[in-house]
C-alpha cells in the first residue's frame, strides 16, 4: 500500500446537534452530513428521504417538445422507428427503456408502428453510430431514428440519415461539442441552453425522462410510465458510474426496490444463475448486474443483454442468462490474464512514470478499460491501456485519479489520434499504431508538466472517528439512511486510533486478500482486506490507526459485524496531517 495522506474530520457539535434535533437521526449520521457539507435542512431532507416529488419536469430538457412531436407523429402514423443505443450497460438499458416505452404507447393507441432496436457490435462498429447502422435503418424504411447514450457528436451519420428521409431525435448525456448535429431534436442536459436543473443523468436517465415526458400524449399517467422503467434507469446510472447525487439519487433509490422484487423474466434468471440475492443494492448493480450486462458487449455482441432486459419468455430468459454468465466468465479470464501481464511489465520499469501507458499486442479491446482501471488502482497513476492490432490500428482506454482530467488529455492528443473523447476520470481513443512512439512521448511530457508529486499520493478522507463501543448493529442500521452509495456519495469511512493487529489470515488461494483480527479496548473485531494482505502481515502485534467501512457479514443464517479495511497508519503526529 503506498504511503497515504490522512485527512481527519473537524467536528462541528452545534451543527450536528441541529441536524439530530430536526430529523431524529443518530449522532453518527448527523456528523457525516456535516462533514459532507450538508447544512440546509431542505437539502438534507431531500437527501435522506428521496421521493417521486423530487423529480424534475422532462419538458425542461432542451428540444424535448420537438423530439416528442416527432415520435408521437410517427407512432400515430404507424411509421417504423429505429432506436440506436450503445454496447455498454447504460446503452442497453437506455435502448430497453425506449423500446419498452414506445412499444407500450404504440399498443395503447393501436398503432402498427415497428420499433426496431440496435446496439452496436464493439469490434465491427466501434463506439457511436456506424454507417452500417444508418444503412440498416434505411433498409427497413425507418422514418425516425432515435439515439440513446450516443449521437451528440455523430454529425456525419445523422446528416446521412436525414438525407435518406429520416427525422432524427438524439437523446444523449455525453459532453456536447461546440456545434450540435443539424437535426430537429438534440435532447441532452449538458447543452449550454438547457433549463434542466440536473445535468448528470446517464443515457438511461435521459431515455427515462423522454418516455415519462411522452406519457400524457398517450393518456398514460407519467408516474406509471416512470415506475415501469425506473429499475432499468437505476442499473444504467450505477453501471455508468454517474454521481449518486440529486435526481440520480432519486432514480436509484426508487429503482432498487423494483429490482429487488423484479418481475422481469431475464433479471430473475440472471439472479438465479449468478446467485444474486435481494435486497438489491447499488453495490449489487456495480459488482454483479452491471458487469454481466457489460460482458456481452465487451466480448462480442451486446444484443443478448438487451434481449434479456426486454424478454417476457421464461425459456428465452433462461438461455440469455446462460449466455451472459458465459460471457462474464470469459471476460474475467481475459481480464485476469491481461492485468497480470500489464502489472508485471510496469513493475519491471526502472521508474514509474506520472502517466502509465500499458500496451499489449492484440489485447481484447473490450477489456482494456478494465485493465486501465486495475492498473490505476494498483499504482495510483493515470493510466492508458492500449491494444495494438494486426490491422495497424491502436485502441486505448484511459482511467484517471482525482484532480487530473484525462478527457482533456485526449482532447489535446487530437493532432496525433484519429478520434476520441471522454470526461475527467475516463476516456478512450483510437489511433494509427505507427504513431505509438509519438503518442507515448507526448503523454510522458504531458504528465511531467501537469502532474505534481502531491497529486500522486493517495488520500484517505476520514468521515468520522469512532470508539470501539460505537461499532454496533445499530450503527450499521443508522448508516443505511445514507445509501445508495457510489460516485460522489461513497460509503462512510470511519477510523479508530491505536488498534492492535492480532492476527492476519489469507483467504484460501487469494494472493492479496486476508482476514485481519483486531483488538481495541478489549473488544475484538474482524476486518477484511481484499488487496493488501502483504501490508497487514508485518503489522501483527502492533497498534495502528485504521480506516474502515463497517458492515455485516451474513453467512449460513448468522450475522456478524465486519470491517472492510481501507487504510492504516502508524500512530504518529504526521498521521493527523
Amino acid at each position: 500500500m503506498p504511503e497515504q495522506i490522512w485527512r481527519w474530520p473537524v467536528r462541528d457539535s452545534a451543527a450536528e446537534a441541529r441536524i439530530e434535533s430536526a430529523f431524529g437521526v443518530s449522532p453518527v449520521v448527523a456528523a457525516w452530513l456535516v462533514q459532507n457539507q450538508f447544512h440546509d435542512l431542505e437539502r438534507i431532507r431531500a437527501f435522506l428521504y428521496p421521493e417521486e416529488s423530487h423529480l424534475h419536469d422532462p419538458a425542461l430538457l432542451p428540444d424535448f417538445e420537438a423530439g416528442a412531436d416527432i415520435v408521437e407523429g410517427a407512432l400515430r402514423r404507424g411509421e417504423t422507428i429505429y432506436i440506436h443505443g450503445d454496447y455498454d450497460a447504460d446503452g442497453v438499458t437506455s435502448t430497453a427503456i425506449l423500446l419498452k416505452g414506445l412499444c407500450g404507447y404504440a399498443k395503447r393507441i393501436g398503432s402498427p408502428s415497428r420499433i426496431v432496436p440496435h446496439v452496436p457490435n464493439r469490434a465491427l462498429e466501434g463506439y457511436g453510430i456506424h454507417p452500417l447502422a444508418i444503412q440498416a435503418a434505411a433498409a427497413i424504411k425507418a422514418k425516425v431514428l432515435i439515439t440513446c447514450d450516443c449521437g451528440v457528436k455523430a454529425h456525419e451519420q445523422l446528416s446521412k440519415a436525414m438525407e435518406l428521409g429520416m427525422e432524427v431525435v438524439v437523446t444523449d448525456h455525453h459532453a456536447v461539442p461546440e456545434e450540435l448535429p443539424n437535426v430537429k431534436a438534440v435532447i441532452n442536459p449538458h447543452r449550454a441552453d438547457s433549463m434542466y436543473p440536473y445535468a448528470e443523468l446517464c443515457g438511461a436517465g435521459v431515455a427515462l425522462k423522454f418516455i415519462v415526458g411522452l406519457a400524457s400524449r398517450f393518456d398514460v399517467e407519467p408516474m406509471t410510465a416512470f415506475r415501469s422503467v425506473v429499475d432499468l434507469a437505476a442499473i444504467g446510472t450505477v453501471a455508468d458510474m454517474m454521481p449518486l447525487t440529486g435526481e440520480n439519487r432519486v432514480l436509484v433509490s426508487l429503482g432498487l426496490p423494483k429490482l429487488s422484487t423484479t418481475k422481469r423474466a431475464g433479471l430473475k434468471q440472471m439472479y438465479e444463475r449468478a446467485g444474486i440475492k435481494p435486497p438489491i443494492t447499488a453495490m449489487t448493480i456495480g459488482y454483479q448486474i452491471g458487469p454481466r450486462l457489460n460482458a456481452t458487449g465487451r466480448i462480442e455482441d451486446p444484443r443478448p443483454s438487451l434481449d434479456l432486459l426486454v424478454t417476457s419468455d421464461d425459456q428465452e430468459a433462461f438461455q440469455l442468462a446462460a449466455e451472459l454468465e458465459e460471457a462474464n466468465r470469459v471476460r474475467k479470464s481475459l481480464q485476469e490474464e491481461m492485468v497480470e501481464r500489464a502489472i508485471d511489465a510496469i513493475k519491471a520499469l526502472p521508474e514509474l512514470p506520472p502517466i502509465i501507458v500499458s500496451v499489449g499486442r492484440d489485447w481484447h479491446e473490450g477489456i482494456i478499460g478494465l485493465v486501465a482501471g486495475k492498473v490505476r488502482e494498483a499504482f495510483f497513476r493515470p493510466t492508458i491501456a492500449i491494444t495494438l492490432m494486426e490491422d495497424g490500428m491502436g485502441k486505448a482506454s484511459c482511467r484517471s485519479i482525482p484532480g487530473f482530467d484525462i478527457g482533456q488529455l485526449v482532447d489535446d492528443l487530437a493532432p496525433i489520434i484519429l478520434k476520441g473523447g471522454g470526461h475527467e476520470q475516463a476516456a478512450g481513443f483510437s489511433f494509427e499504431a505507427a504513431r505509438f512512439e509519438e503518442l507515448e512521448a507526448f503523454v510522458a511530457a504531458y504528465g511531467a508538466e501537469r502532474l505534481t508529486e502531491d497529486m500522486l499520493v493517495p488520500q484517505t478522507k476520514v468521515d468520522l472517528e469512532v470508539r470501539a463501543e460505537d461499532i454496533t448493529f445499530d450503527l450499521i442500521r443508522d448508516l443505511e439512511l445514507l445509501e445508495p452509495h457510489g460516485k460522489d456519495n461513497p460509503r462512510p469511512v470511519l477510523a479508530m486510533r491505536e488498534v492492535e493487529v492480532v492476527r492476519v489470515r489469507r483467504f484460501g488461494k487469494s494472493p492479496t486478500g486476508a482476514t485481519v483480527e483486531l483488538r481495541k479496548d478489549d473488544k475484538l473485531f474482524t476486518g477484511k482486506t481484499f488487496r493488501e494482505a502483504d501490508d497487514y502481515e508485518p503489522l501483527q502485534g502492533h497498534r495502528v490507526h485504521i480506516a474502515f467501512e463497517p458492515g455485516i457479514n451474513e453467512f449460513n443464517g448468522s450475522r456478524k459485524l465486519e470491517l472492510t479495511l481501507r487504510a492504516w497508519h502508524w500512530p504518529r503526529p504526521s498521521a493527523e496531517s
